[in-house]
């Protein structure tokens, strides 16, 4: 468990003078797993988040695990928490390892104004000292409230007010254009015959 230090000395009847050899024995800590983690969320549907990276640790690993914590309240203000665990794939004796996870939100049931905390742990296969683990940062997505809901849906409507009013104006404006057209053409017509 610690470094030391010794020598062997070699003497019998048949060696005059005692010879000795020096040896030491440094020790190597067991270091903690490392997690290499990188995000991504669809661009097309908000609530696929997909994950990739890789493990590594200078022995191997024991486990390695998803978690994630659902955080709602009902209507009466009463919070609750659900905690779920993903085991992920694992092969113990590579010190290196990449990974690829997702989660669909939309499989969570929420309701607005519901939180999801998440993150990934690896635990090492330290048999000595016991198994240390490493965690990502603790990532976090939040339902909108109500109200966000319904200042987003006023927002669009206020957007698309907009442009149908582009919409009728470019309109109009085609239209004086063609009756100022169909004017022109008569009187080509009047003043050619």
């Amino acid at each position: 468990m610690q470094n030391v230090a010794y020598s062997i000395n070699t003497n019998n009847r048949f060696v005059q003078k005692a010879d000795s050899v020096n040896y030491s024995i440094n020790v190597i800590p067991d270091a903690y797993p490392v997690i290499e983690l990188h995000e991504k969320t669809d661009s097309l549907k908000k609530d696929l988040i997909y994950f990739s990276g890789n493990i590594k640790d200078d022995y191997g690993f024991n486990h390695f695990q998803f978690k994630y914590k659902i955080y709602s309240s009902d209507t009466s203000g009463v919070s609750s928490e659900k905690a779920q665990e993903y085991t992920m794939p694992l092969q113990a004796s590579q010190l290196t390892q990449p990974f690829v996870h997702y989660i669909d939100i939309s499989k969570m049931d929420l309701k607005p104004g519901d939180k999801v905390e998440y993150y990934f742990e690896v635990w090492d296969n330290d048999g000595v000292n016991g198994s240390k683990s490493a965690k990502t940062n603790i990532a976090v997505f939040k339902a909108p409230t109500l109200d966000e809901l319904e200042k987003e849906a006023d927002k669009n409507n206020d957007n698309l007010k907009k442009d149908l009013e582009q919409s009728l104006k470019k309109t109009k404006e085609l239209q004086k254009d063609i009756a100022d057209l169909n004017k022109k053409s008569i009187r080509e017509k009047a003043t050619g015959l």
